[in-house]
């Protein structure tokens, strides 16, 4: 008999009891094996890059290890232990060594990027390294990268902020002919006055109706200066947020100075996001498929008009109540809100960022648009190619729009500001802000069918972005400018002759058509288009300036036409449309002569075209023969960097 010797341990049982319940409870154990009678004891911790589990396996060896996935968050690690050989002398006194299979396993709280996880067992120690985690919080722009991100970007920021635009270009023509609008603006009210009066309070909506467009007009030219104070995304955030103060302000009104105000504040918000927005779009999409990119302007554009005419629609059945039109005014806080939240998840321009001399950032997101790594030579090239662009041009400041020298930035003003201009003058908006006016007051057709036919001709425009898409890159932009002024002044010489026949009824259907294919024809070469190619012409230094110029020519020519084009149709009818066939007509030369092809270039490539230019006539020749190469392979003498600034002559 032999006698085991008395050791009392009840306090460290029962702490190891404690700590066996507290491990379970905290575990990253699955339920069915947190407490397995054979599982190994592990620690886990982070670092900078990955989390690394380490655990004790005394006396296993390597080949007795198994380390699986039961699913993309879930790793197990398994195995076999074996007790050392009994010897034939002794007695066994205790044995609290577990022997046999063991098992652990790990759920982890997302997918685990098993192709990276490395193992090694070394004195009795399992040490598990590299488990990353594919966490979409823990990961810049939701963990997208390449094609996948700049989808998001179009669907998230771009989509929500120009159906805004669009929304506001056509919501409230559809509300100046409710009943429940005139009682709340009489000043306004063309329904029940005639004569003298109809045409004093037609003149009043006009320049009601009009002046959003003035605070348009002072939003975007505070982006010359903010542009490049803040940066594109702080910007949009910004005057997001100022657009929806304005829209709670108009859709709150209960006066016409009230509403005045908001249409201000409305505008001023608006013409800020809509100079920046394509800004931002062009300088992070790829040179292949900037046009696809922010040409899809358009196609959201056209469905905010489109959605607004239906909305306006359906609340006109709402009679006796002014929800009949503060509704459909509050309805774009939402797109604004979506702007808001979204953009500051996504990338900066590279373009500012170097800029600013932040280049590894600038570096980073390049590399998550192209969806390579940061030291990828075509990532160094783009790089390079951004900071010899600025080299190139020097600083700059807003003055130096109005200078010409080797850059040729006047010239390039002109071409940016010209195509926005050319974007309002063909016409468009004498349809967009009163289309249930034309059809009902006009035309002569009852109020719903003028809502349908007014909401229905709108979404042509959405039909001809997608064509615009699908086309931009291939055809190029100036086929697209060229081909719609065509056919836009065609379309406006048509429905000036059937207008001009108020009795015939087959001239009226005519007409109505003509109104679709005017819709459709412009969306394809004259709504995204103009605002992807004013970033385009613009260099570096300046392009947030004149883009915001250019928008600001939108928003003045846009005023115009809004405010004369009231008592254009009270006053000459259908000659009205003569006008603008003429100026369509007028801008098939202007496009061809001076606009010169930027398809398929990079935005320093085109830097390039215009400073080798020396008349007004070079770029659109330049555009067709320059070689396509990177700027870096252009210029490569830093002498000759320096002395390239922007005025010298």
């Amino acid at each position: 008999m032999s006698l085991l010797p008395h050791h009392p341990r009840p306090v460290p049982s029962l702490l190891r009891a404690f700590t066996d319940l507290d491990n379970y409870l905290t575990s990253t154990s699955t339920a069915a094996d947190s407490l397995f009678p054979n599982s190994p004891r592990f620690d886990l911790r982070e670092t900078k890059d990955a989390y690394i589990l380490d655990g004790d396996l005394p006396g296993v060896k390597k080949e007795d290890v198994t380390i699986e996935f039961s699913d993309p968050s879930t790793m197990n690690v398994r195995g076999r232990s074996v007790r050392s050989t009994e010897g034939e002398d002794g007695n066994w006194w205790f044995s609290e060594r577990t022997m046999g299979e063991f098992r652990r396993s790990f759920s982890f709280p997302a997918k685990v990027d098993r192709e990276h996880v490395d193992a090694k067992l070394t004195d009795g120690v399992l040490s598990i390294q590299n488990l990353l985690l594919h966490v979409l919080a823990m990961q810049p722009y939701f963990g997208l990268r390449g094609a996948l991100l700049n989808r998001a970007i179009i669907w998230l920021v771009v989509c929500p902020a120009f159906v805004c635009y669009g929304y506001n270009q056509g919501v409230t023509g559809g509300l100046l002919t409710l009943e429940s609008f005139a009682e709340t603006f009489p000043q306004m009210n063309t329904l029940t006055t005639t004569g003298a009066q109809q045409h004093y309070n037609s003149t009043i909506q006009g320049t009601v109706v009009a002046l959003y467009t003035v605070g348009g007009i002072f939003g975007s030219l505070s982006c010359i200066y903010l542009g490049d104070l803040l940066g594109r995304r702080k910007v949009i955030f910004l005057t997001s947020a100022i657009s929806i103060i304005g829209a709670l302000l108009m859709a709150t009104s209960f006066g016409l100075a009230q509403f005045i105000v908001a249409r201000v504040v409305l505008g001023l918000g608006t013409g800020g996001y809509v100079a920046t927005v394509p800004v931002w779009q062009a300088e992070i999409s790829q040179a292949g498929k900037r046009g696809a990119h922010v040409v899809t302007d358009g196609i959201f554009i056209g469905a905010g008009i489109t959605i607004s005419l239906w909305i306006d629609f359906g609340f006109y059945f709402v009679t006796g109540n002014s929800v009949s039109w503060r509704f459909p005014l509050a309805f774009q806080i939402v797109l604004s809100l979506m702007v808001m939240a979204f953009i500051i998840f996504f990338p900066e321009s590279p373009r500012w960022l170097i800029k600013r001399n932040r280049t590894e950032e600038a570096r980073e997101i390049l590399a998550a648009l192209a969806d390579l790594d940061p030291d990828d030579e075509s990532i160094t090239l783009a790089v390079r190619d951004i900071e010899r662009s600025l080299a190139l041009s020097g600083t700059g400041s807003w003055k130096d729009m109005l200078s010409m020298g080797e850059q040729r930035l006047f010239h390039r003003t002109v071409l940016a500001a010209a195509g926005q201009m050319f974007q309002q003058m063909c016409g468009i908006n004498l349809i967009t802000f009163y289309a249930t006016t034309i059809f009902q007051q006009y035309l002569g057709l009852d109020a719903i069918p003028s809502r349908i036919l007014a909401a229905a001709m709108c979404l042509t425009q959405p039909l001809g972005g997608f064509l615009a898409f699908f086309t931009i890159d291939r055809l190029g932009r100036r086929v697209l400018m060229l081909w719609s002024a065509v056919g836009m002044s065609a379309s406006m010489a048509i429905l000036a002759g059937t207008t001009s026949r108020s009795n015939d009824t087959a001239a009226l259907v005519v007409a109505v058509v003509f109104l679709f294919v005017f819709e459709f024809i412009f969306t394809v070469g004259y709504s995204g288009l103009t605002f992807l190619y004013a970033t385009e012409v613009a260099p570096l230094q300046l392009r947030a300036a004149i883009s915001a110029v250019s928008t600001a020519a939108v928003w003045t020519f846009n005023f115009l036409l809004a405010e004369v084009t009231p008592v254009g149709f009270d006053t000459i009818g259908y000659q009205y449309y003569i006008i603008f066939a003429v100026l369509n007509a007028v801008i098939v030369p202007i496009v061809y002569f001076f606009f010169p092809e930027t398809n398929g270039r990079s935005l320093e490539e085109i830097d390039e075209i215009f400073l080798q230019s020396k008349s007004v006539f070079d770029p659109p020749r330049l555009a067709r023969t320059l070689p396509r190469m990177h700027l870096a392979e252009v210029v490569d003498d830093p002498e000759e960097v320096a002395d390239a600034k922007v005025g010298k002559s």
